[in-house]
């Protein structure tokens, strides 16, 4: 259940789960290890599909953009969304505005803690780490400031067009479009990561 003091959980959602949600699972888990070390552990990362094909491995074009992240692809499986899902998330980062609305329709509570990974990142722009509460190095602590900092700047971080919160699909493209979404998901990421104290 959300909310849990000892363990953090992020649910990356997107359509097929197959593109841009596991690419940000894998990669936001790389990241996270290499900031946090064992303590990351305690940071649990998923991903789901509003058209989830259940059971499907990652794209290739995605493993392999993936890999030069950093990330690792291995084993992955996709999942279709669930409420459950979504109500054991603290925090729900869609890929685009009608991620964010599907998790919202299909579960109305999860409307304080959802929102695009883009916007996540536009919300925390401009933050420090002085800007946060104190709380320690504990990284479950350190997340829940920073996710309670960033919704409470909404409303208040200008956006000039509302399709800068999304990421673009790659599906069926060329490589560019995955190098593309790649390029848009890694510097969002970096964001809230700059702000855990590793």
């Amino acid at each position: 259940m959300a909310g849990s003091d000892d363990r953090f959980h992020i649910l990356m959602v997107c359509t097929g789960n197959i593109c841009r949600s596991p690419f940000a699972e894998r990669l936001l888990r790389a990241r996270l290890d290499d900031r946090l070390g064992s303590a990351a552990s305690r940071i649990e990362v998923s991903s789901s599909g509003t058209w989830g094909l259940v059971g499907e491995p990652m794209m290739a074009e995605s493993a392999e953009t993936l890999l030069r992240y950093g990330g690792d692809p291995a084993n992955f499986q996709a999942r279709a969304l669930s409420p459950e899902q979504i109500e054991d998330a603290d925090l729900v980062l869609g890929l685009t505005r009608e991620h964010r609305s599907k998790v919202v329709t299909m579960s109305p509570r999860a409307s304080g803690r959802a929102v695009t990974l883009l916007e996540f990142a536009r919300l925390l722009s401009g933050v420090s780490r002085a800007d946060l509460p104190e709380v320690g190095t504990d990284p479950v602590a350190q997340l829940r400031a920073i996710t309670e900092l960033a919704f409470s700047r909404r409303g208040y971080v200008p956006l000039d067009d509302p399709e800068d919160d999304d990421v673009p699909d790659p599906y069926g493209g060329k490589m560019s479009g995955y190098e593309r979404a790649a390029q848009l998901i890694d510097a969002a990421l970096a964001v809230p990561i700059a702000l855990l104290a590793g």
